[in-house]
Order: C-alpha cells, then sequence, then structure tokens
C-alpha cells in the first residue's frame, strides 16, 4: 500500500522499514504507542534541534541501523507510514514543514 503524499523520496507514502538499530531495537516497537518519529541515522544534531517544538507528539531517534537503505533520515506519522525521507543532507525547512503539516504547530 502506497499514499500519494508529497516528496520526491520513493520511501514516501509507503510503511516505515523495520529497521533494526544497534542496541537490537526495532523500529516498529518504537511506534507502538502511537507517537510520530523522526529517525536520524547519520548524526546530524539539528535534527534533535527541529524536533524539541514537538515534544510530546514525536520522538527523536538517533542511532545507526544494521542497514540504513542508504537513508540519512526521515519522518514517520503516527500511523507508521513515511511522510519525509532523505538521502542526503536534511533540509531543516522541509522537516519543519512536514512535521507542522502532520502534528500541527510547534509547542510555544
Amino acid at each position: 500500500m502506497r499514499y500519494n503524499l508529497p516528496g520526491g523520496h520513493p520511501l514516501i507514502g509507503r510503511s516505515a522499514p523495520d529497521l533494526k538499530f544497534e542496541d537490537g531495537t526495532r523500529l516498529g516497537a518504537l511506534l507502538n504507542d502511537g507517537s510520530a518519529l523522526l529517525v536520524n541515522l547519520n548524526g546530524n544534531n539539528e535534527l534533535q534541534t527541529i524536533s524539541k517544538p514537538w515534544v510530546g507528539r514525536v520522538k527523536y531517534v538517533s542511532s545507526q541501523p544494521e542497514d540504513n537503505l542508504g537513508l540519512s533520515a526521515f519522518f514517520v506519522r503516527p500511523d507508521g507510514f513515511v511522510a519525509w525521507a532523505t538521502d542526503g543532507e536534511p533540509n531543516a525547512v522541509e522537516v519543519m514543514e512536514v512535521i507542522t503539516r502532520w502534528l500541527g504547530k510547534p509547542s510555544a
């Protein structure tokens, strides 16, 4: 199944891959509480800063998976579908726009 969502990455609109991280945690287990995820696979600290105004609505995950599938970062909606993904350096404006689109305006 694939949703027709805006964005150019082929993973957008598809179910999030159930990546296995270096500590043994699986991405699917991180979704079981209904939170959205901002997943950082390249250690870019800017993504953590971007996610802070949405604390309680999005979980920030920074870890190395066994196989990153060529991804550097992606955003997963609470329903488990990818709404944004990149193979390169994340664009801060894009990330904020997609989080706002799916989770509403950031907290003050």
